[in-house]
């Protein structure tokens, strides 16, 4: 994972949070402001209630005057009524007092009106500036709430960047340990692969090595039986051609013997040589079936040579098969460990590709 963004990210997250601190900050002087002003409201409508009570006693002080002014001219007229015989310059005195009184009641009923008048125009205007006021509130508001808007992070969101950053940093700390045991796991199955190597080529040389002793061996016994059995073939021959040898003689002796049945004395004396070649005849038989039992038992030590060399030709097979089957299963395990790699390999892969997009996503 790169972690520049993530510097970036924590510089991005501090100044975010100094802005949040400033926007807290002028918030709690807008409060402070609004407190203030609403506390001057809150004068102004106290105000206006007295205003209004002192309204309300000018009204009664003028139905007051009013009453006093309606008696005074009712008694004046009582009083003209009932006092025809007063002098003119009484009569335009207590007129001229009238007039004073009534001058002074008016004078004073006009101050009334103009201070009730004045009192009915302040509610208006404390009216108008309350409005005011609370325009200015919402409108401050309404900036405090596009500027919460515009510059600070959504309610509710606030914590998504430190939560973005968490998973980031425990996704690249599970990383780097899925990291740190493919890591240790390629270096075991490397391991693994150099020992199955080095274990191929000494069972590789081994059974050479026993194939050529085996070899050798065989052609050596082969080679013996074959030098035996040709030496006794020879020594079979040779006595096979002296035996026929020494029967064509004894037939010759034999006809020979035959034909001079009735000869002289001196040719009896070849018949002793007769007997005795009959004598030799029969050891020639015995010889002759000597010899068949030595070939019998020459032909079943042949037969014995050559089912140990077959012995020794299926052993050597089988342990060519159990090489070839050895190294067949190691082939296997090889694959297997370069699958195992590269499934490791495309799980990196996928992992960093997440990091990367996760981390692409906390940028925007």
């Amino acid at each position: 994972m790169n972690f520049g963004s993530i510097v970036e990210l924590k510089k991005e997250l501090k100044e975010l949070e100094e802005s949040l601190q400033q926007s807290e900050l002028l918030l709690q002087h807008k409060r402070r402001d609004i407190s203030a002003f609403n506390s001057d409201i809150a004068e102004i409508e106290r105000s206006i209630d007295a205003l209004d009570a002192s309204k309300l006693a000018l009204h009664d002080k003028a139905r007051d005057s009013n009453r006093r002014k309606q008696i005074f001219l009712n008694e004046q007229a009582t009083f003209y009524a009932q006092s025809p015989q007063f002098s003119r310059d009484a009569y335009v005195s207590q007129l001229m007092d009238g007039e004073a009184k009534y001058d002074v009641v008016s004078s004073e009923a006009e101050q009334l009106a103009e201070r009730i008048k004045e009192l009915q125009e302040k509610p208006a205007e404390a009216q108008k500036r309350l409005t005011v006021a609370r325009l200015m509130t919402m409108l401050d508001d309404l900036q405090a709430s596009l500027l919460q808007k515009v510059n600070e992070t959504p309610a509710g969101e606030e914590t998504r960047p430190h939560e973005l950053l968490k998973a980031i940093q425990e996704l690249s700390r599970e990383r780097e340990r899925e990291l740190f045991l493919l890591r240790k796991r390629e270096h075991e199955m490397r391991e693994s692969i150099h020992l199955k190597k080095k274990r191929i080529v000494e069972l590789r040389s081994e059974s050479e090595r026993n194939i050529g002793t085996l070899r050798e061996s065989c052609e050596y016994e082969l080679m013996g039986i074959t030098d035996r059995i040709q030496k006794e073939r020879k020594d079979l021959i040779n006595e096979i051609q002296r035996l026929e040898e020494t029967n064509n003689h004894l037939t010759h002796v034999i006809q020979d013997t035959r034909l001079s049945a009735d000869a002289s004395t001196s040719d009896r004396a070849v018949v002793l040589p007769a007997d005795v070649a009959m004598g030799a005849s029969r050891d020639i038989g015995a010889e002759s079936k000597d010899l068949r039992e030595r070939i019998a038992a020459t032909n079943g030590e042949m037969h014995r040579l050559m089912q140990k060399t077959k012995e020794l030709q299926d052993k050597m097979n089988e342990e060519a098969e159990k090489y070839n089957h050895k190294m067949s299963q190691t082939k296997k395990e090889i694959f297997l460990y370069q699958d195992e790699i590269m499934r490791m390999e495309e799980e990196n892969k996928s992992l960093k590709d997440l990091c990367d997009s996760l981390a692409a996503q906390l940028q925007d």
